[in-house]
């Protein structure tokens, strides 16, 4: 699904205020409810878990289906495991799925994973996630986006057509041997529309609250849902 290569582009995409402003939301959230266990699904590299122990929460844990994201995450010193959803076992006081991730699944794939998010969640607990709007996907998301970090460069390439975003990945590194030559990598991602009106039609919680979030733009661009089992 591409994600292995994004894991590697991810540090060239200038998107630092983005992700403090969305973190900052999440967080509030989290404060709300204080739990004491946490499971942070679709992890990446850490940064989010790493944010919430700045702000006290310590027993949290993550999960990632890349590889490459997890083992970033590690490196931080993140309890992160390379897994899905539906092989992991425990109970938690809220589980988090920050940036885009329930975007990343198809209808059927959505209705699943929600149902894993419920059979985790201790009863009373919380699941907190964002979903790109209508406009974010038509407005915000398309386009190019051309990334230098030298020696490493990467041109991002989106295009959103009946209700599905599909991102072109291209990385190009030195070659060990002769670093005037590059090479290049090649992959793709896919991402899913989802109206709220789906989330109801789907969802196995008790209550499903949402707020407006404006990432990119003064129009919402995403929205936190937040899951009451």
């Amino acid at each position: 699904m591409g994600l292995n290569l994004y894991a590697k582009l991810e540090p060239l995409i200038p998107y630092e205020h983005e992700i403090i402003y969305l973190y900052d939301a999440f967080i509030e959230k989290i404060e709300d409810y204080n739990p004491t266990t946490i499971l942070d699904v679709g992890c990446g590299n850490g940064n989010f878990i790493k944010s919430c122990q700045n702000c006290g929460f310590d027993n949290i844990k993550g999960i990632d289906l890349s590889s490459e994201m997890v083992k970033i995450a590690q490196s931080k010193g993140v309890d992160a495991t390379a897994c899905d959803v539906a092989e992991l076992q425990g109970e938690f006081d809220l589980i988090t799925a920050v940036f885009d991730v329930l975007n990343y699944l198809d209808t059927a794939s959505l209705k699943s994973f929600l149902t894993q998010i419920h059979r985790l969640l201790k009863p009373g607990g919380h699941f907190i996630a964002d979903i790109n709007t209508k406009f974010g996907f038509e407005e915000v998301a398309p386009g190019t986006l051309l990334l230098e970090k030298a020696p490493l460069y990467g041109a991002i390439d989106a295009d959103y057509q009946n209700e599905i975003l599909t991102t072109k990945l291209r990385l190009f590194s030195p070659n060990e041997e002769n670093s005037s030559l590059f090479e290049m990598q090649e992959d793709s991602i896919t991402q899913y529309f989802h109206p709220m009106s789906r989330f109801k039609k789907i969802s196995p919680f008790s209550k499903l609250e949402h707020e407006p979030l404006y990432l990119y733009s003064d129009e919402s661009d995403k929205t936190l849902l937040i899951f009451t089992k």
